[in-house]
C-alpha cells in the first residue's frame, strides 16, 4: 500500500493526515498515534477521522496544557507527562471522567525527569 506523501508534519492541510488514518484503518491497524510535532489543528483532524474510523488515538502529553487539549479533542491515551511524581487532582479527575488513559514514562532516571520538569516550568509557567 502506498501512503500519501505528507511532507512536513505541520503541512497546511489536514487532508494527507486524514488519508493516512483511513489507509491505516484499511490495512487493519487497531489504533493510531498522533505525534507531538503535529499542530493542534492537525491533531484535531487526525482525532476526528480516527473517531469516524472507530480507532483510538494515543498522543504525547508532556505538560498539563497538552494533556487537557488532547483529552478535549478525543485522544484516548495521553503518554508521558512531566513530572511523573506529581499528580494533579484536576487532571486525574478529567482523565477519569473521560475514560482517557495516561501512560507515564517511568524509564528515565528520576534526576533527568526532575531536570526536564524544571526546564518545562521555566519555559511554560502555569
Amino acid at each position: 500500500m502506498q501512503l500519501p506523501a505528507v511532507g512536513m508534519p505541520n503541512s497546511l492541510t489536514a487532508e494527507p493526515h486524514v488519508d493516512i488514518v483511513r489507509l491505516e484503518k484499511q490495512a487493519g491497524v487497531v489504533g493510531v498515534k498522533s505525534y507531538f510535532t503535529l499542530s493542534w489543528p492537525l491533531h484535531r483532524a487526525v482525532a476526528a477521522e480516527a473517531f469516524k474510523q472507530g480507532l483510538p488515538v494515543a498522543a504525547h502529553g508532556l505538560i498539563r496544557e497538552e494533556i487537557v487539549r488532547g483529552v478535549l479533542i478525543g485522544h484516548t491515551d495521553e503518554e508521558h507527562m512531566v513530572p511523573v511524581d506529581v499528580y494533579y487532582d484536576d487532571l486525574l479527575q478529567l482523565l477519569k471522567a473521560t475514560g482517557t488513559h495516561w501512560t507515564p514514562t517511568l524509564a528515565l532516571a528520576f534526576s533527568v525527569i526532575r531536570m526536564v520538569h524544571r526546564f518545562v516550568l521555566a519555559c511554560w509557567p502555569s
